[in-house]
C-alpha cells in the first residue's frame, strides 16, 4: 500500500518512489540554485537513472550500513574589497585578509544529496506544520505570531491546519521573491500599527552553515520523535546528515577553521551546497524561533526598556521590531539585542553566535539612520516587466533599474556603514541582493526591448526657430545603439563591482554576458593570469580567482552570449571571437601540470572545450584523477577516439553527445561509427528515441536487439487480422493516409471505451504494447476516424521492464490504468517513447553550446505532464477533461487524486460508465449542420476568488500588417526583417495603449484594473510575437486572448494556415498560473485567399474543431460558465456554424481582415439576433469598423459599439456586467415589460413587473419553458 503521506520510517528511504522524487528535487535544485556543479556527475546519473537508484536504493535498506563520500572543498570568494594595483596587478586592499573571507562550498556526492532530501521529505510535512504557513497575511497579529520563518521554506499545501508537502512534485522550495518580499514587509506593517519610538534591527548569523555540529542537528531532529515513529529511521539520518572532508583537502580546511574561528569543522552538518542544508537549518533553529515567539510582546523586557513587538527569520537573516520606552542611542539599541540574541542561541541552538558588525537598529520614519524602502522600487520594476512593454516602457524599465542601481550605491553598507554620520540612510534590502536583481533585470529586459528599436536615428536638422536646448531635448526614443551603449556602461560596471570585490561573480557572469567582448574578456583572464602561472599568486588570492575563472567558463559552456535572437546582442558584439580568446586560454590552462589548478577549476574547462571545440582539446587520454576522467572521457569520445570503452559505458557517452552537446561532430554518425549489438541495446533501455535515430540510419542494428525492446519501440511485423490495423501503424504509418486521425478526443474516446471493453473479456496481459493492438475503423467525416473494435494479440515476449510495463509499485488490479494511459500517450504523442514531450528543435540545436540532457524515460514515468503543450501541436483537439483524464490514469505515488476522476480510483467498470458518458456529451453537442467537432474547454479562474466577476472586454484594430503588406510579400509568413520590425512594435505599442486605456477606463469605470477578454483582428500577430509579448500580457493582466495569427507553416512542405490563437491564464494548486492555448483552425478561404493559390497552392483551409471556452463568473462555481467561442473572418459567414453555435456559445468573436464593412456590419446585427448571443468584429484597422452587437431591447444598446473611419488604430472596451442575466435572456426576454400605462393612471393597479431588457428570441431558441441553450 501506497502512503500519501510520509512518515519517518526506515523502508520509505529505499522505496523506488521515493528516491526518484528525492532525485528529480534534487537535481533540478543543483542545476537552478548551487554555486557550484558536476555537471558529469549529474548528466552520467540522468542517463543511467535506473542503475544509479538501484544502487542507491540497496545501501539505504540497512538502517545501519552506510558511509557518506567525503567532502571536496571548493573555496567560494566572500565579500571583500580588491583593487587592480598598477605594479602588482589584482590583489585585495591592504585591509582585506581574503584567507577570512572563504566560503566553504562542498561538492557533496550526488547519492548523498539524494538521500538526504529522501529523509527530508519524510520529515516534511511535521517539520512546516510546526513553523506555520508563510503564505497567511501579515495584516492579521495573530498569523504573525505562528510564523516566524520565511526562508528555505517547502512547497506546501495547507490541509486541516496542517501544511503537506507535494512530495510527488519536482517543485522543492518556496519561491525566493514571494517569501524574501513577505519578510522585508513585514517589520514595516507592524510598525506602522505604533505610534512612536519604533525601532527596527537588522541581524545576522554568523557563518551560520559552518557552526551547525553533527550533534546539535541530531538533537534537534531527535526532538521531533513521535511514539510511533519508526527508531531505525533516526539511526539511518544519523549516519547519512554526518560528513567529513576528503583528506586531500585537509590543509585547507584546517585553515578556514582557523581563520573563521570555528574550534572543529573537520565534521559537517550542513555543507554547503547540500540541497536539503535549507530545510535542516530551519530544524536547528526552530527552538530559537520558538523563544522569539515566547518573547513577543512579553511583560518582560526583550532588552532593557524595550519589548519586542515583531520577530521573522530568513534563514541567517533576523529581523526585530522593538518599542522602546525612551529614546536611545542606536549603538546602545545594537549591543543590547546582540547580546540578548546570543543569550536565546546559546540556549536553543548552542554553537551558533548572532553577527556583531550585521546588527543594525533604526528608528522608523525616524530621521536617524531613515530606512530607504528599495524593496518597493524592486516590485515596482518586477510589476512593469511582467506584462510585456514597448519601446518606451521598456527605456523607463531600464532607466528604473539603472535609478535602483545607482541609489543603491548611495544608501550602500560599504559607503554609509563606518562614517559616523547619524543621518546615513539605511536600505531595507542588502547590497548584493539589488544588485543581482538590478543586474538580472537589465539583462532580460535589454533583451527584450534592443528588437524594437531602430538602429540609428534618423539624421535630423535644427529648425531654425528652434533654440539649441530645445533641439537638445527633442523626445526621440533610444536607438538600438544608443541601447548598447547604456548596456555596455551597465555591464563594464557590473564587472568593475566584480573586480573591487570577487564575490560578485554572478555579476561578472552576468556582466560579459550583456557584453560578451573581446577586449573585455582579455582583460578580465588577464587580471586572473597571474593566478594561474607558474611562479605566481598564491594562498587565498589565488583560491579566489580560481573560483571566479572556473565561472567564467561554466558561463562560457552554458549562458553566455546564447540567444534565440541575434538582434538581442549589440551591434559591436562578434561573439566567437570571445569564444576564441576564452578557448585559447582553455587550451592553454588544460595543457598545464594537473597538479597545477583545483578539480573543479579543472572541470570547467573540460565543460566548456567539450561544448565549443573537442578538436582542439589537449586532452590525450582519460587520466586518473576522478573528479575529472570523465569529461576526459566525453571529449576523447566526441573527437570519435575511443573505441575500448566498456559498452554501457559508451552507450553513456553516445547519448550524451546526442543531447547535451548537439553541435557535436554529427553524434548519430559518432554512435555508429562504433556501435555493437550490446552497445545499442544499451542506448535503446536509456534513450528510445535515440535509439530509433540511429535505426533510421541504419535498421539492420535493431535486428540485433531483445525482443521485447523491439516489439515496445514498434520495430517488428505483425500479422493484422482481416479489415484491421495494428495501432503502431496506424499512427506511426507514413503510407496510410489515417496518420493522425486518431488524435482527436471523440475518436480517443471510442478507443478507450472499445480498449477497455475488450480487456473486462479477455486473459489479462502484463505489458501492451501499440504492436498488440489491432484497430478496425471507419471514416467518421470532419471528425477523423470512429473506432469500431479493438482486439488484442497475445505474446510470448519477456515481460522484463521497459517502456509499456507498469510500474512495479501499480497493484495487478490497476495495471489496466497505465495500459490505457500509455497507449493513449502513444496516440498523442505520435513517437515510439511515449513519454518523451513532443517539441520543436530547440535554437541551441546546432550551436556550440552545453545543454541540460533530457530526463529518463524511467524518470518521467513518475511524473507525467499531460497537458497539452506536451503532445506538440496547439491545433490538436483534445480538452482539459482529457487532460486530466490521462493524469487520472498514470497517476504516481506522491500525486493528487483527482476529485473529477474518481472513478478511475474505483476501478475499470466506472471508468467504463465515465468513458461512456464523456462520449454521448460530446456527440449531442457536434456540429449537426457543420460537422464540426465542439470541445469544450474550461478555462478556470486565473486566480483565488473573491468575489463574482463581470466580462471586460477590449477590442484591439490593429493595422499592421496591412493587406498591402501581405499582397506584397515574398513569404507569406512575413518574416522580412524590415516587417518583422514594424510589426512587432505595432504590436508592442498596441499592448501599452491597452494598458494606459485600461487606467483612464479606472478613472471611470472600476474593475480592478482587470481586462478578461482581449480580442486581435485576423492575421494580426506573429507567431513569433506569441511568447514575447502577448503571454506576458495574459500573465500580468489575468486576461484570455483571441488573436488572429499570420499564415504559418504548421505541416512541413504542406500550404500555410490561417488560423487564431487562444491564450487562457488558469491558476491551479498543481502548477499555479499557466497559460493554456489552443489554436482555432479556419476552414474556409476567402476570395483573395482562393486568387493566391494560383498557380501555386499557397494557403489551405485547416479547422479540426471548434473551441468552446468556458468563463468562470461565480466563485461559489456553481453556476454555468460564460461560453465564449471564436471564428477568422469568412468562417462566421457560414450558417451551418452559425446555426451549430446558437445553443452552444454566448459571445461569439470574429477576428477578420474584411475590406466589406458594410456586408459584416449587416452580418454581426443578424447574427446577435438569430443566434442570440453578443457578436464582436476585429477588423483591421485599414478598414475599420471593429463592432459589436448584442440582442438587447433597445437599439442604442444593442449597438455596443461601432468603431467609425480608417485607416486607423483603435481599441474599444465592452463589460457584460450582470452574467448571470445574461445567461438567462432567453428567459428574460419573454417576460413582459413595465405596464407605463397604469403609472399614468393612478387609478389603476400596477404590477411590479421587472422592464424587459432583451429581445424576444428568435424561433427555436426557447420551447415553452425549455430552453435549448446551454451546454
Amino acid at each position: 500500500m501506497i502512503p500519501e503521506l510520509l512518515e519517518p520510517k526506515l523502508n520509505l528511504l529505499s522505496e523506488e518512489y521515493i528516491l526518484i522524487q528525492a532525485w528529480k528535487k534534487t537535481v533540478s535544485y543543483i542545476r537552478s540554485h548551487n554555486w557550484y556543479a558536476d555537471t558529469m556527475e549529474l548528466d552520467r546519473a540522468a542517463v543511467n537513472l535506473h542503475e544509479f537508484l538501484k544502487d542507491l536504493a540497496d545501501s539505504l535498506a540497512s538502517p545501519t550500513d552506510w558511509g557518506n563520500t567525503a567532502l571536496r572543498i571548493v573555496p567560494a570568494p566572500k565579500s571583500q574589497r580588491w583593487h587592480v594595483d598598477p605594479k602588482t596587478g589584482w590583489v585585495p586592499t591592504k585591509e582585506t585578509r581574503p584567507e577570512k573571507k572563504i566560503r566553504p562550498l562542498a561538492h557533496v556526492a550526488l547519492e548523498d544529496q539524494v538521500a538526504a532530501t529522501a529523509v527530508m521529505l519524510c520529515l516534511a510535512d511535521r517539520v512546516e506544520t510546526l513553523q506555520g504557513d508563510p503564505r497567511t497575511s501579515i495584516e492579521n497579529k495573530d498569523n504573525r505570531k505562528q510564523v516566524l520563518s520565511y526562508g528555505n521554506r517547502l512547497f506546501c499545501d495547507s490541509h486541516a491546519n496542517e501544511l503537506r508537502h507535494r512530495w510527488g512534485s519536482t517543485k522543492l522550495y518556496r519561491g525566493y521573491f514571494q517569501d524574501y518580499r513577505t519578510f522585508l514587509a513585514r517589520p514595516e506593517k507592524v510598525a506602522e500599527e505604533f505610534d512612536e519610538n519604533i525601532v527596527i534591527v537588522h541581524s545576522d548569523l554568523s557563518q551560520f552553515y559552518d557552526r551547525v555540529r553533527p550533534e546539535l542537528l541530531f538533537d534537534k531532529i531527535e526532538a521531533l520523535k513521535q511514539p510511533k515513529d519508526d527508531t531505525q529511521f533516526y539511526i539511518k539520518a544519523r549516519h547519512i546528515l554526518h560528513w567529513e572532508w576528503d583528506k586531500r583537502d585537509k590543509r585547507e580546511v584546517t585553515e578556514y577553521a582557523k581563520q573563521s574561528g570555528i574550534d572543529d569543522f573537520s565534521e559537517v552538518a550542513l555543507p554547503q551546497g547540500l540541497v536539503a542544508s535549507g530545510f535542516f537549518a530551519n530544524i536547528v533553529l526552530h527552538d530559537f524561533d520558538r523563544a522569539l515567539q515566547a518573547s513577543i510582546e512579553s511583560e518582560e523586557h526583550f532588552i532593557p526598556s524595550a519589548i519586542l513587538l515583531d520577530a521573522c527569520r530568513y534563514v541567517d537573516d533576523i529581523r526585530l521590531v522593538l518599542k522602546v520606552e525612551r529614546r536611545q542611542k542606536l549603538s546602545e539599541i545594537e549591543n543590547q539585542v546582540f547580546s540578548q540574541l546570543k543569550i536565546l542561541l546559546d540556549q536553543n541552538a548552542n554553537g551558533l553566535i548572532p553577527s556583531h558588525g550585521k546588527t543594525i537598529a533604526t528608528y522608523f520614519r525616524g530621521d536617524e539612520r531613515p530606512l530607504v524602502r528599495q524593496s518597493r522600487k524592486m516590485e515596482r520594476i518586477q510589476q512593469a516587466m511582467s506584462g510585456g512593454f514597448d519601446a518606451l516602457a521598456g527605456e523607463e524599465i531600464i532607466e528604473s533599474i539603472q535609478g535602483l542601481a545607482r541609489s543603491q550605491n548611495r544608501y550602500s553598507k560599504e559607503r554609509t556603514g563606518d562614517k559616523g554620520w547619524a543621518f546615513a540612510p539605511i536600505a531595507d534590502v542588502r547590497d548584493e541582493t539589488v544588485a543581482r536583481f538590478a543586474a538580472a533585470r537589465f539583462r532580460s529586459t535589454f533583451r527584450s526591448l534592443r528588437p524594437l528599436l531602430d538602429a540609428r536615428h534618423e539624421s535630423t536638422k535644427q529648425d531654425e526657430d528652434e533654440g539649441e536646448i530645445d533641439f537638445l531635448l527633442r523626445d526621440e526614443r533610444k536607438t538600438q545603439a544608443e541601447l548598447d551603449d547604456d548596456a555596455r556602461a551597465f555591464a563594464l560596471g557590473l564587472i568593475e563591482k566584480w573586480v573591487e570585490d570577487p564575490s560578485n561573480v554572478r555579476l561578472l557572469r552576468i556582466g560579459v554576458d550583456l557584453w560578451p567582448a573581446k577586449d573585455v574578456i582579455q582583460q578580465i583572464l588577464e587580471i586572473l593570469k597571474p593566478y594561474t602561472t607558474k611562479g605566481g599568486k598564491r594562498k587565498a588570492p589565488r583560491r579566489i580567482a580560481w573560483y571566479c575563472l572556473a565561472e567564467l567558463f561554466r558561463a562560457g559552456a552554458t549562458e553566455t552570449g546564447f540567444v534565440a535572437d541575434n538582434e538581442s546582442l549589440p551591434d559591436a558584439i562578434n561573439i566567437e571571437e570571445y569564444r576564441q580568446v576564452l578557448l585559447d586560454e582553455a587550451k592553454r590552462l588544460a595543457e598545464q601540470n594537473q597538479q597545477a589548478l583545483p578539480w573543479y577549476l579543472k572541470q570547467q574547462i573540460l565543460l566548456f572545450l567539450a561544448a565549443n571545440n573537442p578538436q582542439e582539446a589537449p586532452v590525450l587520454r582519460s587520466g586518473s584523477n576522478p573528479e575529472t576522467r570523465h569529461y576526459r572521457d566525453l571529449i576523447r569520445y566526441l573527437r570519435g577516439e575511443i573505441s575500448d570503452l566498456q559498452d554501457r559505458d559508451y552507450a553513456i557517452l553516445a547519448i550524451l553527445a546526442r543531447r547535451s552537446f548537439p553541435a557535436s561532430n554529427e553524434p548519430v554518425q559518432l554512435a555508429i561509427k562504433n556501435i555493437s549489438p550490446n552497445r545499442y541495446k544499451h542506448i535503446a533501455e536509456r534513450d528510445p528515441s535515440f535509439a530509433i535515430e540511429l535505426n533510421s540510419v541504419d535498421p539492420s542494428i535493431s535486428q540485433t536487439l531483445p525482443a521485447r525492446i523491439r516489439h515496445d519501440l514498434c520495430l517488428t511485423q505483425q500479422c493484422p487480422l482481416e479489415e484491421m490495423e495494428s495501432l503502431a501503424k496506424l499512427v506511426l504509418g507514413c503510407e496510410t493516409e489515417n496518420r493522425g486521425q486518431l488524435s482527436n478526443e471523440l475518436t480517443m474516446l471510442q478507443f478507450s471505451e472499445k480498449f477497455i471493453n475488450k480487456l473486462q473479456s479477455t486473459v489479462p496481459m502484463e505489458i501492451i504494447s501499440p504492436s498488440d493492438v489491432l484497430v478496425s475503423f471507419s471514416k467518421a467525416g470532419k471528425c477523423g476516424i470512429m473506432i469500431n473494435s479493438v482486439e488484442l494479440q497475445q505474446n510470448k515476449l519477456s515481460v522484463s521492464s521497459f517502456l509499456y510495463r507498469p510500474p512495479t509499485w501499480c497493484e495487478s488490479k490497476d495495471r489496466w490504468r497505465f495500459q490505457l494511459g500509455y497507449l493513449l500517450r502513444f496516440i498523442l504523442t505520435t513517437k515510439q517513447d511515449f513519454t518523451r514531450a513532443v517539441r520543436p528543435t530547440h535554437w541551441k540545436e546546432g550551436k556550440a553550446s552545453y545543454r541540460v540532457p533530457e530526463s529518463h524515460w524511467y524518470q518521467r514515468i513518475y511524473g507525467h505532464h499531460n497537458g497539452h503543450s506536451v503532445f506538440g501541436a496547439d491545433w490538436l483537439p483534445i480538452t482539459d477533461w482529457m487532460e486530466q483524464f490521462l493524469y487520472a490514469l498514470l497517476r504516481w505515488p506522491g500525486s493528487r487524486a483527482s476529485n473529477m476522476f474518481q472513478s478511475i480510483e474505483n476501478g475499470i467498470s466506472e471508468t467504463s460508465l465515465l468513458v461512456n458518458k464523456r462520449i454521448r456529451d460530446l456527440q449531442k453537442i457536434k456540429g449537426q449542420l457543420s460537422d464540426v467537432l465542439m470541445l469544450p474547454l474550461s478555462s478556470g479562474w486565473p486566480e483565488k476568488p473573491s468575489k463574482d466577476r463581470s466580462l471586460r472586454v477590449c477590442v484591439v484594430q490593429s493595422v499592421i500588417p496591412t493587406p498591402k503588406d501581405i499582397k506584397d510579400a515574398t513569404d507569406l509568413s512575413l518574416l522580412e526583417p524590415s516587417l518583422r520590425k514594424r510589426h512587432r512594435n505595432h504590436l508592442s505599442a498596441a499592448l501599452e495603449a491597452v494598458k494606459r486605456m485600461l487606467d483612464l477606463r479606472e478613472t471611470h469605470k472600476k474593475g480592478d484594473g482587470r481586462l478578461d477578454f482581449l480580442i486581435f483582428p485576423e492575421l494580426s500577430i506573429h507567431p513569433d510575437d506569441v511568447d514575447t509579448h502577448l503571454v506576458p500580457f495574459a500573465r500580468a493582466f489575468k486576461t484570455i486572448i483571441f488573436a488572429g495569427l499570420t499564415y504559418e507553416d504548421l505541416f512541413p512542405g504542406q500550404p500555410l494556415i490561417n488560423s487564431a490563437l487562444w491564450l487562457i491564464p488558469v491558476w491551479s494548486e498543481r502548477r499555479g498560473l499557466q497559460v493554456i492555448r489552443r489554436r482555432q483552425g479556419k476552414e474556409y478561404l476567402a476570395p483573395d485567399e482562393k486568387r493566391m493559390n494560383y498557380p501555386d497552392l499557397k494557403v489551405r483551409g485547416f479547422r479540426p474543431c471548434q473551441w468552446l471556452v468556458g468563463y468562470k463568473w461565480d466563485k461559489d462555481d456553481k453556476k454555468d460558465p460564460l461560453w465564449l467561442t471564436g471564428s477568422i473572418c469568412f468562417d462566421a459567414t457560414d450558417i451551418r456554424l452559425a446555426a451549430d453555435l446558437r445553443s452552444l456559445s454566448d459571445v461569439y468573436a470574429v477576428a477578420a481582415m474584411n475590406k466589406d464593412v458594410s456586408t459584416f456590419d449587416q452580418m454581426a446585427l443578424a447574427l446577435q439576433y438569430h443566434m442570440f448571443q453578443m457578436v464582436i468584429i476585429a477588423n483591421n484597422g485599414c478598414f475599420g469598423g471593429s463592432n459589436a452587437y448584442a440582442p438587447y431591447r433597445e437599439p442604442y444598446r444593442r449597438k455596443v459599439f461601432h468603431l467609425h473611419g480608417q485607416p486607423q488604430a483603435s481599441m474599444a472596451f465592452l463589460e457584460i456586467e450582470n452574467i448571470d442575466e445574461f445567461l438567462r435572456r432567453d428567459k428574460h426576454a419573454l417576460e413582459p415589460s413595465i405596464n407605463t400605462s397604469c403609472m399614468a393612471d393612478p387609478t389603476k393597479t400596477c404590477l411590479s413587473v421587472p422592464q424587459r431588457v432583451w429581445k424576444c428570441p428568435p424561433a427555436g431558441i426557447c420551447l415553452g419553458d425549455t430552453c435549448l441553450h446551454k451546454l
